[in-house]
Parts: structure tokens; C-alpha cells; sequence
């Protein structure tokens, strides 16, 4: 901290700068220059000393680029690497050339939902939509998870997603599948099939173990039963 003397065409000025640092270790500066007079300068001095005393005390607002930084650093411990890339290649192009050097507490409803329904390319699908805001929102929990928010901005805020029509086989569109699995003896034969005969889903194909519990053996056993007609008919 120091106020210096200068003078300039022969008149005197003075400059006052203080340094120090913030709770998160961020260097903190103020500097005023062409200051007309020493007491003048002490005054300014002296309510840099307190801006700086209270700054140390309380900690300066994080930016959405600074805070963005910590949360993305916090969450490659606990989230798979493709889920970090994701998450930085959607915030950073449609969120932080807008948000960047705005202070995290600034950033309000509005601000979210000009962001996802706006700034956001139309041309993209409501799903890619959905995820910016599910991002977006995850970011403000993490800040609220520390205290450095009240309240989250993106809460409130939804995406609708049009529900997509999915057409279902007939029995006699499954007999003339499994037919064409069998004539060409496909390497994805036995998977169609055990999704066909027991009507599990890909996510309960995926789970299923080699060896299945009596429990499971019976229930698998219930619904190739059901469907017995289609596939004998095969």
C-alpha cells in the first residue's frame, strides 16, 4: 500500500495503490491516479484499505467463468470423462460469451431462460435444448451447495420435449424377422431374439448376467410362454 508523489508540468499529483488478496487467494488491486491532493489521497487510500479489509473478509463474487472453472474441476471426480466434455462443450458456446464476466449472484431467471430459449440455435433439437438447461442448472447447485447461493436461477425453468411416436412389430412382421434371423444366420441372432421372446428393453439386455437366479430363469421362462405362437410359427 503506498501513496506516491508525482509531478507533471510542473504541478504535483498524487497515486494511490493498494494490493492484497481475497479469502480464495485472488489478487485484489486498486489504484487511483492523478489525485490533486495528499489528504485527498490519504482519504482514498484509507476507503481502499477498508474495500480491501471487507473483501477479505467476505470474498469476492466468483464470475460464471471462475466459478465454472471450480464446479467442472469438482465434478471430473465423481463424473465419467465424456459427461466433462459434454458439459464444456454446450456451456461454453451458447453460455459463457454471454455470462463470462458476470458475477454469479447477477445472473437471474430471465438471464437463464434468454439463454436456453433464445440465444440457444432453434435449429437444434428440444432434447439438446433440455440438456443446456439440465447443465446449466447443475452448475447453480453446485455454487448453492456452497453458500455462495440462495437460490438457484434455473429452477422454474422447463424444456418440453415432444413425445416420439415409436411403431411397434405386429406378430406377423416378429415371425417374418426371426425368419430372416435364422435364414441369415445373423451375429446379433441370438440378442433379437431374447429381446423379441422376453420383451426386455436394451437397458435389461445390457444388465442380464450369464447365470440368472431361479427367480429370474422362471420370469424369462413367463414370457418366452406368452409368446410361444410367433416364435414356434418362426
Amino acid at each position: 500500500m503506498a501513496t506516491t508523489a508525482k509531478t507533471v508540468n510542473g504541478k504535483e499529483f498524487f497515486e494511490v495503490y493498494v494490493n492484497g488478496s481475497d479469502l480464495c487467494g485472488r489478487r485484489i488491486q486498486r489504484r487511483k491516479r492523478s489525485v490533486e491532493s495528499l489528504r485527498q489521497a490519504q482519504d482514498i487510500e484509507f476507503e481502499f484499505e477498508r474495500e480491501l479489509a471487507k473483501l477479505r473478509e467476505e470474498g469476492t463474487p466468483y464470475t460464471w467463468e471462475e466459478w465454472f472453472e471450480i464446479a467442472i474441476t469438482r465434478m471430473k471426480n465423481e463424473r465419467a470423462n465424456s459427461t466433462i466434455i459434454n458439459y464444456q462443450s454446450y456451456l461454453e458456446k451458447w453460455v459463457a460469451p454471454h455470462w463470462n464476466k458476470r458475477e454469479l449472484k447477477s445472473i437471474t431467471r430471465d438471464d437463464v431462460y434468454t439463454v436456453v430459449y433464445e440465444t440457444f440455435d432453434q435449429k437444434n433439437s428440444a432434447n439438446s435444448r433440455r440438456t443446456l438447461l439440465k447443465q446449466t442448472k447443475r452448475i447453480f447447485q453446485v455454487a448453492m451447495e456452497d453458500g455462495l447461493l440462495d437460490r438457484n436461477p434455473a429452477i422454474g425453468i422447463t424444456v418440453v420435449v415432444p413425445e416420439v411416436e415409436q411403431d411397434v412389430l405386429t406378430n406377423e412382421e416378429v415371425k417374418i424377422f426371426l425368419q430372416a434371423v435364422r435364414d441369415t444366420n445373423h451375429r446379433f441372432s441370438p440378442i433379437w431374439v431374447a429381446a423379441l421372446g422376453t420383451g426386455m428393453r436394451s437397458g435389461e439386455l445390457f444388465a442380464r448376467k450369464v447365470s440368472l437366479s431361479k427367480s429370474s430363469t422362471k420370469i424369462l421362462a413367463r414370457r418366452i410362454t406368452l409368446r410361444k405362437d410367433i416364435f414356434s410359427a418362426a
